[in-house]
């Protein structure tokens, strides 16, 4: 039996990982806003990004609250949401914090 707890030790599973579908949306979105691969003022629709990741809006507006609380996008009142504009007078703020970087 010794042999076969040795043998059951030594193989190592693959570790999947278990991102729900809001973090998995939140961290593309993401990258590709920091990328700028989305551009500023660019409109991110609810209905075509859940068509795009294959899931309910649900799991998209909680995705678009948690870009918006760290200020990557913007929600329009009674409107839509976008990608939040560049701030010409932030950016001595980022450049400041690149050079502490």
């Amino acid at each position: 039996m010794t042999k076969k707890k040795a043998v059951r030790n030594s193989v190592s599973m693959p570790v999947m990982s278990k991102e729900t579908g809001s973090a998995r949306v939140y961290s593309e979105l993401r990258h590709n806003i920091l990328n700028m691969s989305l551009p500023p003022s660019y409109p991110l629709d609810e209905v075509s990004l859940s068509q795009l990741f294959n899931l309910s809006r649900s799991p998209i507006r909680e995705a678009l609250v948690r870009l918006a609380s760290e200020g990557l996008v913007l929600t329009l009142p009674n409107r839509s949401t976008i990608v939040a504009p560049l701030d010409f007078r932030s950016v001595p703020e980022y450049l400041d914090a690149l050079d502490l970087l």
